[in-house]
This record gives structure tokens, sequence and C-alpha cells, in this order.
């Protein structure tokens, strides 16, 4: 599977769970039920946290084998969840693509 596909499969799984969890926040603040509102909203925090650290681990990892189009994912990953991302992983996405500058994306 080439890294495209892994962070599709990562971004896809993690945004249905992101989805569940911040539905449910809307519909416990729509009931007013505080309580359970501030607890989904910790949750989908401590989610975003998590989901970013397994970007950043990703990116990481395999930071000599990427290519500037296998960040294209990154456009589907949730704003909450992306300025989560650390410092380095972004460092490294940005060195990539100086790397790469003038190649066509595939």
């Amino acid at each position: 599977m080439s890294h495209f596909d892994n962070l599709m499969a990562i971004v896809t799984a993690n945004n249905d769970t992101y989805a569940r969890i911040t539905h449910d926040l809307h519909l416990f603040e729509g009931l007013g039920d505080t309580n359970e509102a501030k607890r989904q909203a910790t949750k989908r925090n401590h989610f975003a946290h998590e989901y970013a650290n397994t970007l950043d681990n990703y990116v990481i990892r395999h930071y000599d084998e990427l290519k500037p189009s296998d960040f294209r994912i990154f456009d589907l990953v949730p704003y909450l969840v992306w300025n989560k991302m650390s410092v380095k992983a972004s460092h490294i996405v940005a060195k990539i693509e100086e790397t790469h500058k003038g190649e066509k994306p595939a």
C-alpha cells in the first residue's frame, strides 16, 4: 500500500470517530445537558490530540519516503486536529515539500 493510501485509511477512520463525537457534542448542547456537553467536549479534545499524534508519528516514522503528493490527504483533516499536530511534523512536511520543489505531483 502507498503512503497516501495508508494516510487515507488513518484519516478516514479517525474522521468517522471525530464526526460521531462532534455530533454527540452538538446533540447534548442542543438538549441543554451542560454536564454531558462538557464531557463530550473533553472527549473530542482528547480524541483530536490522539488523532494528531497518530498523524505526527506516521510523518516522523516515514519522513524519508514521503512525497508532497502524499500530503494532499491533510486537506481532509479537521482544523482542530491539524492545529494539534506537532511543530516537528510540520517542519518535516515543509522540508519534504522544499526537497521536491519543482517536481510535478503525481
